[in-house]
């Protein structure tokens, strides 16, 4: 029996927010789980097309003005967009494909994407679906009828059940996180937001990593031309390959997003270091990018971790983020033997207090020394704080301010997060639980009702927008929504101020970390060669 073909293309996201160029990790492992299932399937991702300022950039910026007509059906199709999608149909072929779908990153360029989608529509009557990142709803499926069905959260297992569906083999009322149309109702199934996919190897034979390969001026660091010029080599162009090998997490943090089903599933280190192995010499790419919670769930998988990379020899680069509760100093020089670059680190607060709140395993008297020892190995550092938790006090923040303040030559990314409760955490269904009772539902106007710009400029900075939703709520016993607000408002314009952001601008940049350790010999060559940089004010 001829098995269902499906075309899954990757959407691109909103020119503010591009984020690293590599092929999508997701996507991948679909193409993986639908071929080893025998479906006939392909991808393309439009990301490359639409970065740097090309045609289709320019396209994205000059019509995302006249979009939401298209989409609406209130106004004419726009000619560009009409002949981009046609060429779209007949490059790829999509009229040989029985399902068309989309996937749409939360941070995607929305109704720019729904456009195009529409159009395709159109233009193949193809069955379209949608999935990805994007936080989707019933109610968005009530509003675009071109859009046939959607899946909610991980994909992996329920789009080869999908397909299997469409050829009469289950029902789709079976299938998780999938929503559907029956007349004129929309049924949404409930989701799984991770399936436990760990042990393979995404597949992008489909794609050209040359498209992925960019050099030094490609990198959005701010240096000037001659500056540039100094450090380029014309010849050295990086790509970098996102993979994962852990799922879920064995700690149950209250406010984490990640540990409400209960998942928790590694691959043998053995198995990683094979894999990292094929799809280095595969695809001609030493440079990873690990998306797992962190790579070191526990000490003792860590160090069986290492110790598989150093057997190997991988010759690779990496970067993963990194839980300080599973680290002893001893490990660092053998994460620097593996290749590792650079750590994102979940300390959360330095408060014992609040990490006890949290449910947050660590010892915040070892922080510094962890951050030193991998500082000490080469390895750049991110660091990630948060702010906002039920009944925080001053003394709370200050103990995460003065820890920054004594130990900032260790870290080159800051991150600060702005606590969001969001129905997704378990408790929300018992908040007096937590010690809260549960106001309005929205964005970010709970934070900023008067629409301040200086509350605006905050707000950016611990990560609220118009695309994180959440609770507001009252502490039982402590402060109503509106002084809690004020107080969180307060202690994140006060942690801001130890921030050394010039330094965060300058190593964002995970590609630029990457290049300059093919440049350089050393860390500490490479924060010489910045800091006189900021010494001769360039």
């Amino acid at each position: 029996m001829r098995r269902m073909r499906i075309k899954l293309i990757k959407m691109p996201n909103i020119i503010e927010n591009r984020g690293l160029l590599m092929p999508d990790l997701g996507v991948g492992m679909l193409v993986t789980i639908l071929r080893e299932e025998k479906f006939v399937v392909s991808q393309i991702d439009l990301k490359p097309l639409f970065s740097g300022n090309n045609e289709a950039a320019k396209m994205q910026v000059r019509y995302n003005k006249v979009v939401h007509q298209t989409v609406r059906q209130k106004g004419p199709v726009d000619e560009e967009m009409y002949v981009f999608a046609e060429d779209l149909v007949k490059k790829y072929e999509l009229k040989n494909f029985e399902v068309v779908g989309f996937s749409l990153d939360e941070e995607t360029d929305l109704l720019f994407n729904l456009a195009l989608i529409k159009i395709v529509k159109d233009l193949t009557g193809k069955i379209i679906i949608l999935g990805g990142g994007f936080r989707f709803t019933k109610r968005f499926m009530e509003q675009f009828d071109f859009i046939d069905f959607l899946i909610k959260g991980d994909a992996t297992i329920s789009l080869k059940l999908f397909l299997s569906c469409l050829e009469g083999c289950g029902r789709l009322r079976e299938i998780p996180g999938l929503s559907y149309r029956r007349g004129r109702q929309v049924f949404a199934n409930p989701h799984l937001r991770q399936a436990g996919n760990v042990d393979m190897v995404p597949d992008f034979t489909d794609l050209s990593m040359d498209d992925y390969r960019l050099g030094l001026s490609d990198c959005s660091v701010p240096l000037e031309r001659d500056e540039l010029h100094k450090i380029n080599k014309p010849k050295l162009k990086l790509a970098v390959l996102p993979y994962h090998f852990i799922k879920g997490c064995p700690n149950s943090c209250k406010y984490c997003y990640w540990n409400r089903e209960n998942l928790f599933k590694v691959t043998s280190p053995e198995k990683v270091a094979d894999n990292l192995q094929f799809m280095s010499e595969k695809y001609k790419i030493s440079n990873f990018l690990f998306l797992n919670n962190a790579f070191n769930p526990t000490l003792k998988y860590a160090e069986k971790l290492i110790k598989a990379f150093s057997k190997r020899r991988l010759n690779i680069f990496w970067s993963d983020s990194a839980n300080p509760g599973s680290m002893s100093t001893d490990m660092f020089s053998g994460l620097k033997e593996t290749g590792c670059k650079q750590l994102y680190f979940g300390l959360e607060s330095l408060s014992p207090r609040i990490l006890k709140l949290l449910n947050r395993k660590g010892d915040p008297d070892t922080f510094s020394a962890i951050l030193k020892a991998s500082h000490d190995n080469d390895i750049f550092n991110g660091v990630n704080f948060i702010i906002g938790i039920p009944f925080e006090k001053f003394r709370d923040i200050k103990s995460t301010y003065d820890f920054i303040k004594q130990n900032k030559q260790y870290f080159e990314y800051y991150n600060v997060n702005l606590l969001k409760v969001i129905p997704e955490f378990g408790f929300s269904k018992d908040p007096a639980e937590a010690g809260m009772s549960l106001r309005k539902f929205g964005s970010v106007e709970l934070r900023n009702p008067l629409n301040d710009s200086r509350i605006r400029k905050i707000l950016n900075l611990v990560g609220i927008s118009q695309r994180a939703n959440f609770y507001s709520y009252d502490e039982i016993g402590g402060l109503s929504w509106e002084e809690k607000n004020r107080q969180d408002l307060k202690y994140s314009r006060y942690l801001s101020k130890i921030m050394d952001m010039p330094k965060h601008e300058f190593f964002e940049d995970l590609r630029f970390i990457f290049y300059l350790n093919h440049i350089f010999n050393s860390k500490k060559e490479i924060l010489d060669w910045y800091n006189n940089l900021r010494k001769s004010g360039r």
